[in-house]
């Protein structure tokens, strides 16, 4: 088990400081302070989320891969 100590994260729209413990893939607990002998990562000042996806990407035709790929 993790726990990422005072992240900054978007709950229903606001942005909160909270810890998160995660248990392999899964986050078990968001909590203003969680208490636990695990290893611990101070995220104080950083953003956590579970993930951010680029939606402005332009698909080209095959031989112009070098102006830009999926990969951003």
């Amino acid at each position: 088990m993790q726990r990422i100590k005072q992240a900054k994260i978007l709950i229903d729209g606001e942005l909160v400081t909270r810890d998160v413990l995660i248990d392999g893939k899964t986050i078990t607990r968001v909590a203003e302070h969680i208490e636990s002998d695990v290893e611990t990562i101070d995220a104080k000042g950083a953003f956590l989320s579970a993930g951010l996806v680029d939606v402005h990407v332009h698909f080209r035709e095959p031989g112009f891969e070098y102006k830009e790929t999926i990969a951003t």
